[in-house]
Formats: structure tokens, C-alpha cells, sequence
């Protein structure tokens, strides 16, 4: 018959490297985003679950991704909304109004994912001196 410890053994490792996994794309951020932009009103109800996540995960993105643009944005606007801004000038936006703070990791994992799949751009512009008052007049 089969050994039930080497079945044992299969499940300890499938649960570590499940774990690992779960770790590893926080580590692999930087590598497929050059940004993460959080934009809400601070005041709205609505901005609970995108203040929760920020106040508990930004320590643990920055140990993990040093050089990430982590810019948060507090305005007065009716929304709160998450951009991932990839290697090539793409973004993603994605509403988060009222969305708890689980919802926004699997948001931002997708969009890590995403973004392995997409090729770094030679001639990427540097997004810093990007101006985003026009952005936010569209709002």
C-alpha cells in the first residue's frame, strides 16, 4: 500500500509552499507595479474598508517593496478607488467604495498577477511628474 507519512509530508509541504505563496506576491509587487495610488474622502463611511487596508498593510508592502510608490490621496470626492500603475504607462483602476479591506488586498493581488504578465516598457516615463489635478477634475 501507499505510506501515510510520506501523504503527511506531500500536505505539510503543499500548506508551506500555499503559505510562501500568499507571502510572496506582497514581495513581488514592486517587481509589476511601479505604483499604487489610493484616492478617497477620508470622512465618507464608504472610505472604511481602503483606510483599514492601508493602515494595516502598508508597513508590510514597504518591507517587502522599498522602492514602491505607496501615494495615498485624500480628497473630497464621492468615491474611493484604487490604480495600479504598471511597467508600461497601463493602469487599473478599480472602485473600492465601500469595500472592506480584504476585498482591496485581492484587488491589488490581481493586479500584481497581472502585471507579471506584461512586458517592462525600455522607454517608461517616470509617473512622478505626472499631473493628476486634471485627473481629479473629472470627478
Amino acid at each position: 500500500g501507499k505510506d501515510k507519512t510520506q501523504d503527511t509530508t506531500h500536505e505539510e509541504q503543499r500548506r508551506k509552499k500555499k503559505k510562501n505563496n500568499n507571502m510572496s506576491w506582497i514581495g513581488r509587487i514592486s517587481r509589476n507595479l511601479k505604483e499604487i495610488r489610493f484616492v478617497f474622502d477620508p470622512d465618507l463611511p464608504s472610505s472604511k474598508g481602503i483606510i483599514d487596508y492601508i493602515s494595516n498593510s502598508y508597513g508590510r508592502v514597504k518591507k517587502y517593496n522599498p522602492d514602491l510608490d505607496f501615494i495615498v490621496r485624500e480628497h473630497e470626492v464621492s468615491f474611493a478607488e484604487v490604480t495600479g500603475f504598471y511597467n508600461d504607462n497601463m493602469t487599473d483602476i478599480v472602485d473600492v467604495t465601500g469595500k472592506d479591506a480584504a476585498f482591496i488586498e485581492k484587488e491589488i493581488r490581481k493586479m500584481v498577477e497581472k502585471g507579471e504578465e506584461i512586458e517592462p516598457s525600455k522607454d517608461f516615463p517616470s509617473i512622478v511628474n505626472y499631473d493628476y489635478t486634471t485627473y481629479l477634475q473629472k470627478y
